[in-house]
C-alpha cells in the first residue's frame, strides 16, 4: 500500500482523557496536539511525545457548517453539495459584519487533521480538546457519548467513530 493509501490516526480526547493511559500507550501515540486554550502537557509528558498547538481556521471552513464529516474527500466544506440552499441563506448580522467562523467546530477539526494527515500518516496522533467541544463532537458527530473519537484520513476518504 502506497503512503498516500495508509490513514492518518487522530485520536480526539476531552482534556481530562476518559480512556487509560495503557489504552493510550498501545494505541503508540506519535504527537499530541491540543486546541488553542487547551492545556495538555502534563498528558503529552504522561506519553513522551511532543505537545503542538492545533491550528484551526488555516483551511477557510465556512462558518455553521455542520455536515455529514464521515463522507469521501468529494464531501468536504467548500464543495457543491454543501453550497447553502435558498431556504439556509440567513439574513447577515445587522451591520452586515461577516461573522466569525465557528473554530471549534467538527468540520474545523477536520479540515486542521485533513492539513495534518500527509505528515502522519499510518500513525496515531493524540488531540485534546476542550470538554465544550469535545461535547458538540460526539453529539453532532459520532450521536454518542463515546469516551474518545477517533479519525480516520486517507487521500480519498476521512471517517469518524467512536473510540472502542
Amino acid at each position: 500500500m502506497g503512503d498516500l493509501q495508509c490513514a492518518a490516526t487522530f485520536l480526539v480526547l476531552p482534556p481530562a482523557p476518559r480512556v487509560s493511559m495503557e489504552q493510550l500507550r498501545i494505541a503508540r501515540v506519535a504527537c499530541l496536539y491540543a486546541e488553542p486554550g487547551v492545556d495538555a502537557k502534563a498528558l503529552a509528558d504522561a506519553l513522551g511525545v511532543t505537545e503542538r498547538d492545533l491550528e484551526l481556521g488555516a483551511a477557510g471552513v465556512p462558518s455553521g457548517f455542520a455536515g455529514d464529516l464521515s463522507g469521501s474527500a468529494g464531501d468536504l466544506p467548500g464543495s457543491a453539495s454543501d453550497q447553502p440552499r435558498p431556504a439556509d441563506k440567513e439574513p447577515g448580522p445587522a451591520d452586515d459584519q461577516p461573522r466569525p467562523a465557528d473554530l471549534t467546530s467538527p468540520a474545523a477539526l477536520t479540515a486542521a487533521f485533513t492539513d495534518l494527515a500527509d505528515e502522519f500518516r499510518g500513525e496515531t496522533v493524540a488531540v485534546v480538546v476542550s470538554e465544550a467541544t469535545y461535547a458538540r463532537l460526539t453529539g453532532e458527530v459520532l450521536a454518542t457519548s463515546a469516551p474518545a473519537a477517533v479519525v480516520e484520513i486517507d487521500a480519498d476518504s476521512r471517517r469518524w467513530r467512536p473510540y472502542e
